[in-house]
């Protein structure tokens, strides 16, 4: 809308949404226009994607420290739609929460903003794009570090960290905010066979979390972000690892497909159950609800994506 506001679901009758989704549209057309795109089309991108990002700056950090926060609903089963992580337990106490995911996209959405307004001679609209995206990383970096962790945590707004690892904690290595020390410390977490080194990897939960299981984002594997951390090994030079980690979820997908001809919206991260028997917001607890959606729309993609790299 003018506001800049994008809701993430527009109903037939033209009723909107109050949520939007995780910034990426800037990195999009960044990667379309790197791809051949239109630089026509890209200034018309421009001032679009501008109100876009910064709707989020003015209606999503409540406590104005620079990292952005969630929504959060009322629906027990469905706190944080808008994180894309319904039900992930970090939301589970229904409060706003500084959020590595969030924080890491926003930053990495405001330099492709600002890659963008440089290539069509912007230079004021770049400048201010890029001081936004540094400021984001250097709150991230500061905020939501956690040393007992190792790891990008949530964060209360009293200043504590969320004791749950999720794997929105590795956002930050997308986004290239780590140093080299915090980037090597989140490598080791995909090894550790404790915390995320799954068999299916990368769990949406630490398997160590005390709360990790296999309904939804409570432990599941998902390929958007999986995808998202194999391009954040190879940014800071990890390239053995995101190698690894991309064969690991070719594998993943191309098992169940072998043995179900579907691909679905999320795996047992511990390489076990078969997709369609994974619990979606404790539907096997309730007999209500829907399994794992089959014929998976973003899993499709981007096993393509993987499958033709040179």
């Amino acid at each position: 809308d003018e506001s800049g506001m994008l809701p993430h679901m527009v109903q037939a009758d033209g009723h909107t949404s109050k949520i939007t989704q995780p910034p990426i549209l800037a990195w999009a057309t960044l990667h379309v226009l790197d791809h051949g795109g239109d630089p026509d089309w890209a200034r018309q991108c421009l001032p679009l994607l501008t109100r876009y990002l910064e709707w989020d700056l003015a209606h999503r950090d409540q406590n104005g420290n620079g990292i952005p926060e969630w929504f959060i609903e009322g629906n027990p089963l469905c706190r944080c739609g808008e994180s894309g992580q319904d039900n992930s337990s970090v939301y589970d106490k229904a409060v706003l929460l500084d959020a590595p995911d969030f924080g890491a996209f926003l930053c990495n959405d405001f330099r492709c903003l600002a890659d963008i307004a440089e290539r069509l001679d912007e230079s004021a609209a770049a400048g201010r794009a890029r001081d936004l995206s540094d400021k984001t990383a250097a709150a991230i970096e500061q905020l939501l570090w956690s040393e007992e962790h190792e790891l990008y945590c949530h964060r209360t707004f009293d200043g504590q960290h969320v004791p749950v690892k999720t794997i929105s904690g590795f956002m930050p290595l997308f986004a290239g905010i780590p140093s080299p020390d915090r980037a090597a410390a989140l490598v080791s977490h995909l090894e550790n066979p404790s915390t995320f080194g799954a068999p299916a990897p990368v769990p949406s939960e630490s398997l160590d979390s005390g709360t990790y299981c296999k309904d939804m984002w409570r432990g599941p594997t998902w390929m958007n972000l999986s995808y998202l951390v194999v391009l954040g090994l190879r940014r800071y030079g990890y390239t053995q690892q995101a190698q690894v980690l991309k064969g690991k979820m070719l594998d993943t997908v191309g098992r169940w497909y072998a043995e179900t001809g579907c691909l679905y919206e999320y795996y047992d991260s511990l390489g076990v159950t078969p997709p369609g028997d994974l619990d979606r917001k404790q539907r096997l607890i309730s007999g209500k609800g829907m399994a794992p959606i089959s014929d998976y729309h973003w899993t499709a993609a981007l096993t393509t994506a993987l499958l033709m790299e040179s």
